[in-house]
């Protein structure tokens, strides 16, 4: 959102925030918190959930380092609509809201930029949608984590090891799955050598096959 900004108006930017550790399983805020506040994630990982009305939390998304959540409230002021909580202890760069409509007076080039991330939200909720009302379990799982490979590095003999380690319990709330089926996912596709786990991480060594099975969805990069 802010890589079109010049070095002076980034230093700008820092200087009306400022940093926040957060501790693993710290709630940030929850729905219908006051929303006047977005955070950028300096390091560790944020997850936000929402609960539906029988009581089953869809995780929404994983925000990790790089990624900025909370940016709706920026614009309209209302209230959170989604939980957000630290699964990895990190620090986050916390950017007030009239702080942040001030800026934007100075510098109109962030709306556009911020115009192609909402969009690039939409896009993503609307593939969630998509996902968990038409496919089963395994393409379910495989576009997840061909998402959560977009950050990650290829290796030289071509697997792709995810660059955080995700619970099966995260994956799972992220497919809106139990998880012991993606318990179960998981450990089918490691006998069929499709998948690994290498020090608590997740490598996808068969990355054709998790492809085929996410409905030909290629890993963007």
């Amino acid at each position: 959102m802010f890589s079109g900004l010049d070095a002076e108006a980034l230093d700008e930017l820092v200087s009306r925030g400022r940093v926040r550790r957060a501790g693993r399983g710290e709630v940030l805020f929850s729905v219908g918190d006051e929303g006047d506040a977005m955070m950028a994630v300096l390091s560790g990982r944020v997850l936000l959930t929402r609960v539906t009305r029988e009581g089953k939390e869809i995780a929404l998304d994983a925000m990790e380092r790089g990624h900025i959540f909370g940016e709706f409230s920026l614009i309209d002021g209302e209230p959170r609509s989604a939980d957000a909580a630290m699964v990895e202890a990190g620090e986050l760069f916390v950017l007030q809201r009239m702080a942040f409509l001030n800026l934007l007076q100075q510098q109109p080039k962030i709306a556009i930029a911020m115009l192609g991330e909402l969009v690039r939200i939409v896009r993503k909720t609307n593939r969630l949608v998509e996902s968990v009302s038409f496919l089963e379990l395994g393409p379910r799982l495989a576009r997840l984590l061909l998402t959560l490979a977009e950050r990650s590095e290829d290796r030289e003999d071509g697997s792709i090891a995810l660059a955080s380690r995700y619970t099966q319990g995260e994956l799972a709330k992220r497919i809106a799955a139990s998880r012991e089926s993606v318990s179960k996912q998981v450990a089918n596709w490691e006998r069929a050598g499709v998948l690994a786990k290498e020090e608590g991480r997740i490598v996808i060594m068969d990355v054709e096959t998790i492809n085929e099975l996410a409905d030909d969805v290629d890993i963007e990069r």
